[in-house]
């Protein structure tokens, strides 16, 4: 027979067990709560910052476009004043020779040579660009500025300049005609003058054809002007149809 003091004590300790593993579950569910509480605090801080950084990320991604449009900008105008100068020069130097030329002419009425040899206006001497360089560029450039800036005293405007020619105007009709304008009338820039030449080593063949009598009369005048000339000069002959063979 079950003493009932006996069944009562068993009865409380039963209950008192099951008081305390409900007050246990209670702290492990608040415990919990906080833990995700603090998680969600956590995550959503964190989803803010980064917003916040990828705003100011964009905020100077934009202010290095403006500043990259604002140096190309500035290229373009040092180039147009460097084509100037240069212009003016070869003008000062062609008058500077005709007077000379006239003043030196005999007074007995000897005849004065028809040609005078007009020195190169010499520019800032810089690397020029190589013929392996890449044909690609971020931004095009127009025929006219591409080939402007094959010009400039700066290595590297000279090889975005190739770059856009390259990548952009390789097969414009106006390429080469523009190029051998340009070349003439900056003689006294030699690294443009080479850079031409690397231009038209590059071009391909149909794109040389239908200017051939140009750029051989073109590679004629460049032959025995400059060492570093001679090699390009050869290799863009070879590149040319046989003389007297018809063109387009």
């Amino acid at each position: 027979m079950i003493d009932p003091r006996e069944d009562e004590t068993w009865s409380a300790l039963l209950e008192e067990s099951v008081q305390i593993l409900r007050r246990g579950s209670s702290v492990s569910i608040l415990l919990m709560l906080a833990s995700m509480a603090i998680l969600i605090v956590t995550t959503v801080s964190s989803v803010l910052r980064l917003r916040a950084l990828d705003e100011e990320i964009d905020t100077r991604q934009a202010r290095l476009q403006q500043l990259e449009r604002a140096s190309l900008a500035l290229v373009d105008e040092k180039v147009l004043i460097e084509r100037a100068i240069a212009r003016a020069r070869q003008e000062a130097d062609d008058s500077a020779a005709n007077r000379s030329g006239t003043a030196a002419a005999p007074a007995s009425g000897a005849p004065v040579p028809s040609t005078v040899a007009l020195p190169q206006v010499p520019l800032t001497a810089a690397p020029v660009l190589s013929a392996a360089a890449g044909a690609s560029t971020s931004e095009p450039l127009s025929l006219d500025m591409a080939i402007a800036r094959l010009f400039s005293t700066e290595s590297a405007v000279r090889v975005r300049a190739y770059e856009s020619l390259m990548a952009y105007h390789s097969s414009d009709p106006a390429l080469v005609p523009r190029l051998v304008e340009e070349a003439r009338a900056y003689p006294g820039s030699s690294d443009g003058v080479y850079n031409a030449l690397v231009v038209l080593n590059n071009l391909h063949p149909a794109a040389l054809e239908p200017e051939a009598a140009l750029v051989r009369a073109f590679a004629t005048e460049l032959q025995n002007r400059e060492p570093r000339f001679g090699d390009l000069v050869s290799t863009l002959r070879l590149r040319l149809p046989p003389e007297g063979a018809p063109t387009p």
